[in-house]
């Protein structure tokens, strides 16, 4: 990579944050133009970024809640079949 795709990923990381100045991101204008080949890469790395957006922290932890519950639930069910399958040893 140069300097300017450099400078391209850290000012998307700013502006997908929210973050980036007015001037920032009329430099991803400038650098796009510069770098065309980096505009679909730019592009599936914002659609990425807004589908990840897409959950509410309370949508996350209720999914992972559910999860664990179901986890539970079959080691209660068949605890031996359950460790076979699942590394329960902690790091």
């Amino acid at each position: 990579m140069n300097d300017s795709t450099d400078r391209l990923w850290y000012v998307l990381a700013r502006k997908l944050a929210g973050e980036a100045s007015w001037d920032e991101l009329k430099e991803i204008k400038e650098l796009l133009h510069e770098n065309p080949w980096l505009q679909e890469k730019v592009n599936n790395i914002t659609i990425f970024w807004k589908q990840q957006q897409q959950f509410s922290e309370t949508e996350i932890n209720k999914a992972l809640k559910r999860l664990r519950g179901e986890n539970e639930k079959r080691k209660t069910t068949d605890p031996e079949k359950f460790e076979e399958n699942h590394d329960t040893s902690l790091p």
